[in-house]
This record gives structure tokens, C-alpha cells and sequence, in this order.
């Protein structure tokens, strides 16, 4: 057993996990008065690199971990024991007793039962290489109930192999996934979608079958076993274990939700149970069918998103594991970090000024950042106020509002919009602040610092009125000897193409409808100017596209005996539509197409026909008396180091898309991959000095952003209807949707 002394804790946080307190006037400033929540972080200071099991024995933390070693391919299990008084830490090697050299053993979950604790462990013998070789061999494989006491001392071994023998018998997979056990001892066990209840001996008492998933299982302090799956609708549902009718009773109503799936559960005394949702912990009265919030999860500095383990101790505190990973090194870094969550005076936390930042739905990636900013800014604390619920039940009305409360200065100091939210629509209302003057004044940031067209295209009438950390590019691709060697194309060209290639699809899978809605999207600049707020819809250009789209078909057969490579290759496909994050796209469509290859764009009429969009852009209200506070936060996803850590994103800093850029000509052999497409798997190389300069000239030349309003798009495909149905003409058409697009327009404006 080896000792460790108690680790210093990490950060005190500012955090108030819960606003149950009230203010008291003090020399003219508000004083918070009343307990609340607050958390202390410790490291877990033990070997481990995986936590499985958290669990709580009076005031002592429990956790069962595990080191994987990439060596050997073996990884060794600790049980760490921490005295939340004192932050003591002891860590126990298990030493699972082996019965030959080439078996492996783990103890896969653990559970309170009676005094001490209950586990499930897994025997399976490791194959020999010869054998592995051969790819002829069966794994082995046992299990046992192993019994515990408080220290995690052994007492018994009880067999598994009736019970898996008679599932393995049937055809099952044996293979536990979660255990409980109840007031009577009797044993729970999950496997896929059946529920197994054993007495104390291991001997089968029933098993009960679901027709979904089953996610987890929590015991109330009483004793009563409750399973959480997923019903026919594929809800996350929870329901007690009925053993007398061998079933589950009633599904438990107004259950709190969690957007990552089903929640977690944990007994709270006096017939509640402890729910952790995404984004806050709630105690939940079974009886009454009822939740109250807690404590708010980003309040306390804590991410669900890294959260391992929960646990809740008899003084009535909390204590949550989470488990980060940082990749950035050569060797990547695993950290266990441990928050002990109590009440504390109000009035003993020091207090920051409070920014909120309002979102569509929780963002893990901002969450992180947020709680980051927020353990270490000594002035600012930033809020997240989201408008979705965590079951996506509002999602129309919560973009409705979103949108309306964004205009009226009230959603919060600043915001992220996604593709939901109308930028043009805000701007044009005045609703948004210049973000220029912020980055002029930043000691660390310039606008030299970001590729140049892409801060153009995030600008309006030479105003930034929102910024984005990273990008992508969108743009059409066909074979040089079908669309020639040029950087643009109009809408007149592509239908040249159609026409010379009769017979042929324009691109895979695309309908009429379909074909005009992404064509919209992409080309949106060509018919709309949101600077001005006009629009040309009834133009030569657009009623082009409109002819363009009904060479398309209704609807579509799809192909499955034709491979991709094999339609593109015999000219049977003529453009395909690519999203572009990396690099890896220049090799991968010159291998598929099997020629040389075009990334021309989308039809224009000025400019390139590539079309930049972004994940989510950051605005700060006009409204907000807290601008530099708001800033303080955005930036941090600006400096060098931020951008030069994005992956599967091309970052808006200049030095550091070269640096990308750089390191896939540079790449070795064992940093590169492979793409498997359909029939065909290309192996990616290191970059050429002649493809990364493609590259550069699809970003650096591309001057438009795509265009989502939905309501727009809506007029569109709704009077194109009548044209492609042989209703009205082309021209009669677009005269219409001009009519109806500058109305809707003019009125949003």
C-alpha cells in the first residue's frame, strides 16, 4: 500500500454554485449574505489515467482507476481512498489473484453492498501470438462476484459460470456492464438490454428484458434498485425493479434530463435521489414525482463533459471526479482532478464582475473555456445562459427567442451564433457592437494577426461586428477536362456543362429542390447584398440557376451496386460538393476522380465560387456596459496557442494555418492516414509544395460566407415549386420570390 500526503489544493474558485443567498448594503455595495456552494480542487494524485467507479463511505471518497501501459498492453487497477477532512489520499494496487501467466483479470464495476463493497471481476485468457496469428481462437472467459469490506479487503469469491453458461448456451453475450445491489442483498446486474438479479450466492432470482439499451442502475438509500434505459421512443427513462412481478414499475415522471443521454443517479436519503443533468445537479423527490436545482455545474467551475464520478457524503457535501486530457505535447497528459463541493458564507467568496454569455445549447468546447476563464481571472466571471432545454423540447421556440432577445439587447453581454442565428438580420438593427476597437486595443491581438479575406468576409460595410476562431470552406469539384482550368464559373457555365454532358448527374443524389437549396446557400452573395439589404432575385443570374436546378430530378433512385469512385471516374457524375477542414481533400478527389481535378466552386457572379463558413461566431451586444469584459473572454480563442491547437478546423490566425500547412508538407508516414471510399482506399502522403499552394489559393481567395435564413429559403423553394411543376415559368417565378425576399427582407431589417 502506498501512502501519499494530502495534496495542495489547486484553485479556491469565486464560484457560487447556487444563488441562495440574499445581499445586505455595505458602504454602497451589494454584499452577498446566506451559504453557498463552493468547490475546492485537489488533484488525485495516484497513477491512474482512467477513473470507473467513484463511490462514498461516510466522509471517505472512493475511487476505483486504472494505468494503461502501451507497452505491454496490460494496465494495472488502484483503488484510491481520500479523507475528505483531511485530503489524505492511500492508494491500493488490486491484486486480482491470476491462475495462469497468459490470464487476464480486471474488476469491471463496483457497487455499495452491506458494510462494504460488491464486484464484478473479469477473467479471459490472453490468446498466444501463434494463435492470433492463425486468426483462428476463442477467448476464454470467467466471472466472479467478489465481496468486500470498508478497507477493500477481500472475504469471498462467488462463481459466475451457471448464469454465463446458460446465457452463452442461448446464444448471449456475457458481459457486465453495470451492478447494484438492494437492501435485501440481493444483485443487479446489466447486460445490453437485460437486467439480471442474483441473491447473495449468485443463483439467478429473474431477468428482465427491455427493448432499448439499458444506461445505469442507482440504489436509494432504502435499498430500492432503479434502472435507467431507453424506452420504445428511445427516451431516457428511469423505473424502480419490481422483484415480486419479476418487471419495472412506473417510468418516473418530470425526471431531469441530460443532453449527453441518460442522467446519472445517485441516493440522497428521505426517498430522493440526486439527478446530474448537463448543465446542473437536482434532487429529486420519487415520491412527489418533483426536482429543485441544487447547484449550477458551470457556476462551480465544473464541465460535465469531463465528469467521471460523483459521489455524496454523510455531512451532506459533494464531491466530483472529472478526468481531462491535454494532446497538445508530443506524450499526452491525463489529469484526475477531484472538487469538494460545501457551504460556505456567501460573504466569503471574492466577488467578480459578472458577464453573461448567452448560447442556443450548451457547447462543450466554450464550456471548457468558460470554466478555464473563470477559475482564473482575477476581475471577470462569465455566465452561460442557454436557451434550449436539455431534451431539445423548445428548440423552434428557443431559436425564436433567442433570435428576438439578441435584438433587444436583453439575452446577455455577448453571445455565439450559429448557423440558427441571423447575424445580417441583427446588424441591421443595430443590435451588434464593432468588435474593431477591441482588437486594435489588445496588447496581444492585431488584425494583421488573421487571414485577411476571412476577416473581410466577417465584416459589413468595413465594420466587424462578430469574430470566429476557426472556419471551413465549401466549394465544387470536377475533373479538368469537364470544367476547364479556371478559379470561377457563373451559372450560365454549369449549364453549358449539363447540356455538353447529356445523360450525366451534375452531382450524386441531388433533386431539384435540394440541388436549389445548397446552390442558395452557396451563391447567396450573387443575389443579395446584406449591407445594403437588396436583393435581385428575379435577375438573369438567378433565373439561370433556376433552370440549372430543374435539369435536376424529382427524386432520386440510390445506387448501392455502383461505387462513387466508379460514377465519377466513367463520367456518370460530374461536380461533387466538399467540405473542407484539413487537407487531406487535394489527394483524396484527385485519386478518386483518377484525373486531373478542379476545385472551381460554386457558380458566382463576382468573385471566387469558394464559400467560407463558421461553426459559431462570438457578437457582443451593443447594449452591454461590460464590452471588455466580454472581450477578455473571446480572445483567448485568438491567441497563437488556441489557434495553433485546432484540429479538424482551419484556423482564422494566419501563422497559424501556414504552420498547418507546414506540418502536412512535413508529415511522416506514420502521421498520415488512409480514406477508404466505397471501392476504393487512397493513402494520404505528405503534402506537396504544389498542393499546399491549391490550397492557399481556394482560402485565400475565397470572399463570401454561406447563407442559412430559413424563412428565406422557405420563399424560395416554396414558388420554385410552381416552376419546377410546369405551373408558372422561370422568369414569372423569380419575379415573385423577388416580391415575397425583399418584403421579408424590409421587414427584418
Amino acid at each position: 500500500m502506498k501512502r501519499m500526503k494530502k495534496v495542495a489544493v489547486l484553485i479556491m474558485t469565486a464560484a457560487m454554485c447556487f444563488a441562495m443567498a440574499g445581499c445586505k448594503k455595505e458602504t454602497g455595495e451589494e454584499v452577498p449574505t446566506g451559504d453557498v456552494y463552493s468547490p475546492k480542487f485537489s488533484e488525485v494524485n495516484a497513477d491512474i489515467d482512467y477513473v470507473s467507479n467513484v463511490l462514498s463511505s461516510g466522509n471517505k471518497i472512493m475511487i476505483l482507476g486504472q494505468k494503461y501501459d502501451n507497452v505491454n498492453y496490460t494496465y494495472t487497477q488502484k483503488f484510491v481512498t481520500i479523507d475528505a477532512a483531511t485530503g489524505e489520499q492511500t492508494a491500493k494496487e488490486l491484486e486480482l489473484q491470476k491462475e495462469s501467466d497468459n490470464e487476464e483479470v480486471s474488476l469491471q464495476s463496483v457497487c455499495r453492498y452491506k458494510d462494504g463493497f460488491l464486484g464484478v471481476v473479469y477473467r479471459y485468457v490472453q490468446p498466444t501470438q501463434e494463435e492470433m496469428d492463425s486468426g483462428v481462437y476463442d477467448v476464454e472467459s470467467s466471472y466472479t462476484m467478489e465481496i468486500y469490506d470498508a478497507e477493500f479487503n477481500n472475504l469471498s469469491s462467488i462463481s459466475l459460470d451457471k448464469i454465463q453458461k446458460s446465457i452463452e448456451d442461448e446464444g448471449g453475450n456475457f458481459y457486465v456492464q453495470n451492478v447494484a445491489a438492494d437492501a435485501d442483498g440481493n444483485v443487479y446486474m446489466t447486460l445490453d438490454s437485460s437486467l439480471y438479479v442474483l441473491d447473495g450466492s449468485g443463483e439467478l432470482k429473474c431477468k428482465i428484458d427491455f427493448e432499448n439499451w439499458i444506461n445505469g442502475m442507482v440504489a436509494t438509500s432504502d435499498g430500492q434498485v432503479y434502472v435507467m434505459y431507453y424506452d420504445e421512443q428511445y427516451n431516457p427513462v428511469m423505473a424502480p425493479v419490481d422483484l415480486a412481478a419479476k418487471s419495472v414499475g412506473a417510468v418516473l415522471e418530470n425526471l431531469p434530463t441530460n443532453n449527453n443521454g441518460s442522467p446519472q443517479a445517485f441516493p440522497a436519503g428521505d426517498g430522493k435521489i440526486y439527478v446530474v443533468g448537463s448543465s446542473k445537479l437536482y434532487l429529486y423527490d420519487i415520491a412527489a414525482q418533483t426536482s429543485e436545482e441544487v447547484l449550477d455545474w458551470i457556476a462551480c467551475d465544473i464541465s460535465t463533459n469531463s465528469l467521471s464520478g460523483f459521489a455524496v457524503l454523510d455531512d451532506g457535501s459533494f464531491v466530483a471526479v472529472s478526468t481531462t486530457y491535454d494532446y497538445s505535447a508530443d506524450t499526452s497528459k491525463t489529469t484526475i482532478e477531484l472538487a469538494a463541493i460545501s457551504k460556505v458564507p456567501a460573504g466569503s467568496i471574492k466577488q467578480k464582475k459578472t458577464v453573461t454569455l448567452a448560447m442556443m445549447t450548451m457547447d462543450y468546447d466554450t464550456q471548457g473555456k468558460v470554466i478555464k476563464f473563470n477559475r482564473t481571472n482575477e476581475d471577470y466571471r462569465v455566465n452561460i445562459k442557454t436557451y434550449v432545454n436539455d431534451d431539445y423540447s423548445n428548440y423552434e421556440d428557443a431559436k425564436t427567442q433567442f433570435q428576438a432577445d439578441v435584438a433587444a439587447g436583453t439575452a446577455g453581454d455577448f453571445f455565439m451564433a450559429d448557423s440558427n442565428i441571423n447575424v445580417d438580420n441583427l446588424i441591421a438593427k443595430g443590435a451588434l457592437a464593432d468588435l474593431s476597437d477591441l482588437i486594435d486595443n489588445d496588447a496581444e491581438l492585431s488584425r494583421d494577426d488573421f487571414i485577411p479575406n476571412i476577416l473581410d468576409i466577417l465584416s459589413v460595410n468595413g465594420r466587424l461586428y462578430s469574430i470566429a476562431s476557426s472556419f471551413s470552406v465549401q466549394t465544387l469539384v470536377g475533373k479538368v477536362s469537364d470544367v476547364g482550368t479556371g478559379k470561377s464559373w457563373t451559372f450560365k457555365d454549369v449549364m453549358e456543362l449539363v447540356k455538353a454532358r447529356q445523360g450525366a448527374s451534375l452531382m450524386a443524389y441531388t433533386t431539384k429542390q435540394g440541388g436549389l437549396t445548397t446552390m442558395v446557400q452557396y451563391s447567396m452573395d450573387s443575389f443579395y447584398n446584406a449591407g445594403t439589404g437588396e436583393c435581385n432575385f428575379n435577375s438573369d443570374d438567378f433565373i439561370a440557376l433556376l433552370e440549372l436546378c430543374n435539369t435536376f430530378p424529382e427524386d432520386y433512385d440510390y445506387d448501392s451496386d455502383v461505387s462513387m469512385p466508379k460514377m465519377l471516374r466513367t463520367g456518370k457524375v460530374l461536380l461533387t460538393d466538399i467540405y473542407i477542414s484539413d487537407f487531406d481533400f487535394v489527394q483524396l478527389y484527385e485519386a478518386l476522380y483518377g484525373e486531373p481535378v478542379n476545385f472551381i466552386g460554386y457558380p458566382t457572379n463576382s468573385g471566387s465560387g469558394a464559400v467560407v463558413s463558421f461553426d459559431a461566431r462570438f457578437c457582443i451586444a451593443a447594449k452591454s456596459k461590460n464590452k471588455d469584459a466580454a472581450w477578455a473572454f473571446i480572445r483567448q480563442f485568438l491567441l497563437p496557442e488556441a489557434q495553433k491547437s485546432l484540429d479538424w478546423r482551419l484556423p482564422i490566425n494566419k501563422d497559424a494555418f501556414e504552420q498547418k500547412l507546414t506540418d502536412a508538407m512535413n508529415a511522416t508516414d506514420e502521421e498520415v492516414g488512409s480514406w477508404v471510399y466505397d471501392d476504393v482506399e487512397i493513402q494520404i502522403k505528405a503534402l506537396t509544395g504544389e498542393q499546399a499552394q491549391i490550397v492557399r489559393d481556394i482560402v485565400y481567395s475565397a470572399t463570401s460566407e454561406a447563407a442559412y435564413d430559413e424563412q428565406l429559403l422557405n420563399i424560395i423553394t416554396e414558388e420554385a415549386a410552381y416552376y419546377f411543376g410546369g405551373e408558372k415559368s422561370s422568369s414569372e417565378v423569380a419575379g415573385i420570390i423577388q416580391s415575397r425576399a425583399q418584403l421579408y427582407i424590409d421587414e427584418n431589417r
